[in-house]
This record gives structure tokens, sequence and C-alpha cells, in this order.
């Protein structure tokens, strides 16, 4: 007997309907992540990795196929899963902490807990051992760690 799964994508069709024609997005796609897999997605602009990575996600509503994460079929927004987007996502008139603690809220997490994970997760995307400082300088394009 096969184990479950982390992540299996069986054949999802996601087309965008316009005026009188379907647009594809993404066809022909399956593949299947073992837990503790670490895997990346390549591919040309335009393909399809991004619909992929949403409909996953549950960000997108695939128009056909199967999609499982843990053996749960994908009906909505994952709690478990995260996106970094590929254009920063921050709100400029938020803090750092009020960024990260973004989907906390909306979720309507513990407060406290919350705010006591976020604050571990900057201090560990800001940490620069290479330099010996606590980054508090950041680089540009730090803000989707």
């Amino acid at each position: 007997m096969r184990a479950r799964a982390a992540i299996e994508i069986a054949d999802p069709r996601k087309t965008y309907a316009i005026a009188d024609c379907e647009i594809p997005a993404l066809d022909g796609v399956s593949f299947r992540i073992e837990p503790g897999e670490f895997v990346s997605v390549l591919g040309p602009s335009g393909c399809g990795k991004t619909t992929v990575l949403r409909i996953v996600a549950g960000l997108t509503v695939k128009t056909s196929g199967s999609v499982e994460v843990d053996g749960v079929p994908v009906t909505g927004p994952q709690r478990k899963i995260g996106l970094v987007f590929q254009v920063p996502a921050l709100m400029k008139w938020r803090t750092a902490l009020e960024n990260v603690l973004l989907p906390a809220e909306i979720l309507g997490l513990d407060r406290a807990a919350s705010r006591v994970r976020a604050q571990e997760l900057l201090e560990a995307a800001t940490r620069d051992p290479g330099r010996g400082g606590n980054g508090a300088r950041r680089a540009h394009g730090r803000g989707k760690r």
C-alpha cells in the first residue's frame, strides 16, 4: 500500500472564460510530493507555475482534475500552506510585524501566540550570520523573507 502524499495533483485544468472563448492557463500536469520532500517548480513565463501553486493553496478554483493536500481534496484556502508572491505584497502603512501578523488576524488566531511566532519568524528572516549583525539593516528584496 502506498503512503499518503503530502500533495497530489492529478491533471488539474484551469481555464478562464473570456467573451466567446476559453483561455487555458493550466493543462496536462500531474505530480506527487511525498512528506518531507523539498520541491521547486520551474518553467518559462506563462506556463502555469503560479496557477498550480494557487490551486494547491486553495486560492484559485480548478476547472477540473484532482488536487489533494494530506489526502484531503482542496476545496478552499488551506491554513497550512503559505505563498510568497512574485511581487512583494507588503502593506506599506503596516510595520513588518503587523504585515507578518495579517494572516493570523484574518484567520482569527490567538493574538498573543501569533505575535510570539511572528516575532520568531522576523528574527529568523533578519538574522545575518555572515556579517555578525542582527539584521537591523535589511537589503532591498528581503521583504519576501
